[in-house]
């Protein structure tokens, strides 16, 4: 067994405290996935407060997948864009937290060079089936609402994320 020793024994209780913090901070989040709640496209708004009954909850949402003009991504995830079907430029969209990979995962997005092309853009579903830029999907995680520097608030699909590609 190693022993813990500290630069400061005054901080030793904080830091203690702070740490089971932080892992019960991540251990209390849990979603039910059980019974997804089917989002309409025609009433979400991320910006209303009376949308709180489908947001930090496990939704189902189906839509065109789309590369975004600039990738924005960590070391384990990038964000890519669903829009709302049928209405082109029009359309709502809903950010998505997706897991990269290199090679086919299922519900994941295949690694992007620095400089890519819409052709580029590839997900593989559940099924490791591919989908590419523009075409239809159902997706399945939590819905959350994420604040902008402009005071508005966009609508972010996250973990767990579960992907199926639409036929036809």
């Amino acid at each position: 067994m190693k022993t813990i020793q500290f630069r400061n024994p005054r901080r030793a209780p904080l830091l203690i405290l702070l740490s089971i913090l932080v892992f019960a901070s991540t251990q209390c989040h849990k979603v039910d996935t059980s019974n997804p709640i089917k989002v309409d496209w025609s009433t979400l708004d991320c910006n209303a407060q009376n949308g709180a009954d489908i947001f930090a909850k496990y939704v189902e949402i189906e839509g065109h997948l789309h590369a975004p003009g600039i990738l924005l991504c960590s070391s384990k995830e990038c964000q890519i864009d669903l829009y709302q079907p049928g209405l082109g430029q029009e359309a709502k969209n809903v950010l998505v937290m997706i897991p990269v990979a290199e090679a086919a995962q299922p519900n994941s997005l295949r690694k992007l060079p620095s400089q890519y092309e819409s052709t580029d853009f590839l997900v593989w579903d559940e099924s490791s089936k591919e989908i590419g830029h523009n075409q239809m999907a159902t997706l399945y995680g939590e819905l959350v609402r994420e604040s902008t520097p402009s005071g508005n608030y966009n609508c972010k699909l996250q973990k767990p994320i579960r992907i199926i590609k639409k036929e036809g």
